[in-house]
């Protein structure tokens, strides 16, 4: 067992005997980390000389930490900052490292990309806001959805409602509905309003049907859902309500090279709340600069970071923000984004989403974020613009990006919903087949002809941001993540007592589907 550091060493003078001075600070640090004798020992053997005789607080953490490894499902112990002068420099001028890079090999400049845009809305702003406009948005959702519940054994065969209304009573129906109206009795019992192309009904949903209720909870007006029933005078008493859903059992793609992706968001560069230092660690940690060799190993692998909006803190975008600012230009903020952007290792490629703090429209879908804003961000070659939400794969992983504005509807409009937890929304986004169904309340919802908010096609993981919260999950076969952000608690979650995940970053192996959560915040 290794010998820890206590008071009954002499550490000034130990580290005098090695040429070396110890500052009070580090000196107050190391005993109250306990580290290991011989590692103190390995330190003032591998200490360079040229960097000066005084060993600092900073000097000392670069060395020693993070003092664990990573662990599948586990968080990392915070990694020491970077030197500040690194934000300084000019775009795409990468410092040498300072600490020594402890892998042999990077796999991660052995693969070239393989980036797939399978679904955006890149190039499509033909929406004008007028009534047709509407009518082809819900329309187009109408389709889209009613086509997935063809796939259902119990309702591939329903028929449009009108022809449900001329069957005889009590006879058996079958329907597929967007919500247009939903309702709460005095009995408890719940009054939906059913509409597709041919017309309306109404149907109840009894309140002596316990299971049926309690899955009628979580309907959502303006989603599509089916029904099975027994058809009444203008009405359908429901036996059961199907969600379009997931399948079960399907399929997950992996990547045929162990590579890793790292998923992101709000950022917000710029606030004043904008955690820089757990920001300049994560970079410093993917150059290879910090870490164990086990951390590196980790790093050597990643050859995408995922960011899902909110890359600025925008200027305007709620009342007196400029004073929550230390960049009050746009166009500063996504010139100091770009030259973040531009530390980080050559080998990997970045994915760039907005969120609503960014300079693009603000409903939903919104458009990438204009060159005319973030000329540096489109000068990195390795920086890939891309609208939000939008679908992609890497290496055939199906990925769906969502800032996750719909998140605090979900949250407002179903019992039970906290928060804290933004797995349960993803998860019902993900059996509603839509990202954002609620029209009119909440989410600014553009009516494009077609609507890009629907889930087609099931993704294999699946990111939001927004919350600030860190969260994740898997629900059939898809890996949820919400990645927290980069802003520590601003003077609106205070008053709500809302305490931000700051600088935790999940890396999701490609191949295995395997995620670990390091932590880079104070």
């Amino acid at each position: 067992m290794a010998t820890s550091v206590s008071c009954d060493v002499n550490l000034p003078q130990l580290f005098l005997e090695g040429g070396l001075l110890l500052t009070e600070e580090a000196y107050v640090k190391l005993l109250e980390d306990n580290i290991p004798l011989d590692r103190v020992r390995e330190y003032l053997s591998a200490h360079d000389a040229s960097s000066g005789p005084l060993v600092t607080k900073d000097a000392y953490e670069d060395f020693f930490y993070p003092l664990t490894e990573p662990q599948e499902g586990h968080e990392e112990p915070p990694l020491p900052v970077p030197e500040a002068p690194c934000v300084s420099a000019k775009p795409r001028e990468r410092p040498e490292p300072r600490t020594s890079v402890k892998v042999k090999h990077i796999p991660a400049k052995d693969v070239d990309p393989d980036i797939k845009i399978l679904k955006d809305v890149s190039g499509k702003d033909d929406s004008e806001g007028s009534l047709d406009d509407f009518l082809s948005l819900f329309r187009d959702r109408y389709r889209k959805i009613s086509r997935i519940f063809k796939e259902h054994a119990d309702l591939r065969d329903f028929i449009p409602i009108k022809n449900a209304k001329t069957q005889e009573l009590k006879s058996a129906v079958k329907i597929v509905g967007l919500v247009q109206e939903k309702s709460t009795t005095k009995n408890g019992n719940i009054i939906l309003e059913l509409e597709d192309m041919s017309g309306s009904i109404k149907v109840l949903v009894s309140t002596g049907k316990e299971r049926l209720i309690e899955r009628a909870k979580y309907i959502m007006r303006d989603e599509v859902i089916g029904i099975i029933g027994v058809l009444g005078d203008d009405i359908v008493f429901a036996n059961d309500v199907q969600f379009p859903d997931i399948s079960v059992g399907r399929p997950r793609n992996q990547a045929p090279c162990d590579i890793n992706a790292i998923f992101t968001s709000d950022i917000h560069v710029g606030s004043n709340e904008f955690a820089e230092k757990s920001f300049l660690r994560f970079i410093k940690w993917l150059r290879l600069e910090m870490g164990s060799e086990k951390q590196q190993e980790l790093a050597a692998k990643v050859k995408y970071v995922v960011v899902t909006g909110d890359v600025v803190d925008g200027i305007g975008i709620y009342p007196n923000q400029d004073k929550e600012l230390t960049i009050k230009d746009i166009y500063q903020q996504y010139e100091e984004t770009a030259k973040l952007f531009s530390y980080f290792p050559d080998w990997i490629e970045i994915i760039v989403s907005p969120g609503n703090h960014d300079a693009t429209r603000s409903g939903n879908p919104q458009l990438p974020i204009p060159k005319q804003f973030a000329y540096g961000l489109y000068e990195n070659s390795a920086v890939h613009m891309i609208s939000n939400p939008s679908y992609f794969s890497l290496h055939d992983v199906r990925c769906l990006t969502y800032h996750g504005d719909s998140i605090f509807d979900f949250l407002s409009q179903i019992p039970g919903f906290e928060y804290t937890d933004c797995v349960a929304p993803m998860t019902e986004m993900l059996r509603k087949r839509h990202l954002a169904p609620l029209y009119g309340m909440g989410t600014q919802i553009i009516p494009e002809q077609h609507d890009f908010l629907c889930i087609e096609e099931p993704p294999d993981i699946f990111h939001t941001g927004h919350t600030h919260m860190y969260g994740s999950g898997t629900y059939r076969n898809i890996t949820l993540i919400n990645g927290g952000g980069w802003q520590a608690q601003t003077e609106y979650q205070k008053l709500r007592n809302i305490t931000p995940d700051v600088g935790r970053v999940p890396i999701v192996n490609l191949q295995s589907h395997k995620m670990v959560v390091m932590n880079f915040g104070d």
